[in-house]
C-alpha cells in the first residue's frame, strides 16, 4: 500500500469521526491540507519503505517555505497518520521521525509604569 492510499483511508476515517461529532470538521480540513503536502513529498512510497531519511529530506525541502512551528506540527500530523497505520495493521512499526527545532521566543513584558501608561491611553 502506498502512502497516498493509506492517507486517503486515514482521511476517510477522520471524516467519519467528524460526521459523528468526535472531532471538529475544521480539524479534518486542516489535516487534509497537511497530508496533501506530505503526499507531494512521499506519496509514491510504499508504507513499508518510508524511513526517517525520507521525512528528513522532505522537512529540509519544506523548511524554506514553512515556519518551524508549522513544520513541527506537520510532522506531528504525519505521526498521527503513521500511528493509525500501525493500529490498523497496515504498517508493522512507525518509522522514527525527525524533531523539528522550534525556537523559543519570549517577549519582554512592559514595566508596570509602561503598562499603566498604555492602559490610561486607551
Amino acid at each position: 500500500m502506498t502512502f497516498t492510499e493509506a492517507a486517503a483511508a486515514w482521511l476517510a476515517y477522520r471524516a467519519q469521526l467528524a460526521e459523528l461529532g468526535s472531532i471538529a470538521a475544521g480539524t479534518v480540513r486542516y489535516q487534509r491540507k497537511i497530508i496533501a503536502m506530505w503526499d507531494v513529498q512521499i506519496g509514491t512510497l510504499e508504507l513499508v519503505q518510508i524511513r526517517k531519511s525520507h521525512v528528513d529530506l522532505a522537512v529540509a525541502r519544506l523548511r524554506a517555505a514553512r515556519a518551524p512551528v508549522t513544520l513541527a506540527n506537520d510532522v506531528a500530523v504525519l505521526a498521527q497518520l503513521l500511528n493509525w497505520c500501525v493500529d490498523e495493521q497496515l504498517l508493522e512499526a512507525r518509522p522514527r521521525l525527525p524533531t523539528v527545532p522550534v525556537p523559543s521566543i519570549e517577549l519582554e513584558l512592559p514595566s508596570d509604569a509602561a503598562f499603566a501608561f498604555m492602559l490610561a491611553a486607551v
